[in-house]
């Protein structure tokens, strides 16, 4: 019999954390898929609205009407919302499980933050390669054409901004929660 009194209802103890001084930027599961989640939604916000300023600067610098031709945002979001929930679910989610795993002793939130980057940038510019070139191929054999093409550059860089909000929010939700002893405190509040 429990001793609680009527309308009480017992709490159910959280779980330890992952965190410890030789671990201090382990996360949870849930912190994990949380930050993949804002990584998601941030990399096509960010593309919506870097496509978006992008034309809107065009049309203004060429006299045409702020949104001329700016049908194509729907376009747009029909072509990569499915295309990054790809590669979210496929490797996306998988190599920043990793590098997580690989990071969680280096207590230096720049580490991260240069790791979570250079994920994200490496993974937007060979998710766009792979991507272009199975579907519209080149009709050049030359690298230049190939290789340094801007959209490959375009969806890098937004894709490292994305890696990058998906891992400050995991990092600051679970740090700011953190019921760790003072040493872990200390090392994770490096900044």
């Amino acid at each position: 019999m429990s001793d609680l009194g009527a309308g009480h209802i017992p709490i159910r103890p959280l779980s330890a954390s992952p965190r410890t001084s030789q671990r201090p930027m382990a996360f949870t599961s849930l912190e994990f898929i949380l930050g993949v989640w804002v990584a998601f939604l941030a990399f096509n916000a960010v593309l919506f609205l870097s496509v978006l300023g992008s034309g809107v600067l065009t049309n203004v610098s060429e006299g045409r009407p702020i949104f001329d031709g700016m049908a194509m945002m729907f376009t747009l979001t029909l072509f990569s919302l499915p295309i990054s929930g790809l590669v979210f679910a496929t490797y996306g989610w998988l190599a920043a499980l990793g590098l997580g795993k690989f990071l969680a002793r280096e207590p230096r939130k720049w580490v991260h933050r240069i790791a979570y980057l250079g994920l994200g940038f490496a993974s937007g510019y060979l998710s766009s390669l792979v991507l272009v070139e199975l579907t519209l191929g080149y009709p050049t054999e030359g690298a230049p054409e190939r290789f340094l093409n801007p959209l490959h550059f375009w969806c890098a860089v937004t894709a490292a901004l994305a890696a990058l909000a998906g891992w400050e929010f995991a990092s600051r939700r679970a740090l700011r929660k953190n019921p760790a002893t003072g040493t872990v405190v200390a090392a994770t509040t490096t900044a």
